[in-house]
């Protein structure tokens, strides 16, 4: 991790997401795939960075380090983000 002039304070995050009934799908690919959209998130975002990643089949344990000037209390569950997109997830 580098030392950044602008940023005071050093917020490492822990996240842990976890699929629905904590069914298994973050088998082999998936989990590449999800590791691949985590990298595109920096290229937007290039002061974000993955301190720790960690994939397992029914949940992945990432540590974030972000600026101050980001919230990380504005998250919620999948459903809430579902409902405001206006996804439903039914075929």
């Amino acid at each position: 991790m580098e030392i950044r002039r602008q940023a005071h304070l050093f917020i490492g995050v822990p996240i842990v997401w976890i699929p629905r009934y904590r069914c298994q799908v973050l088998v082999s690919g998936v989990d590449e795939y999800l590791k691949i959209k985590m990298d595109e998130i920096r290229k937007y975002h290039p002061e974000i960075e993955y301190i720790e990643r960690n994939t397992q089949p029914d949940h992945v344990h990432i540590v974030v380090s972000v600026p101050p000037k980001y919230s990380i209390a504005q998250g919620g569950t999948a459903d809430e983000a579902e409902h405001e997109e206006g996804v439903t997830g039914e075929v």
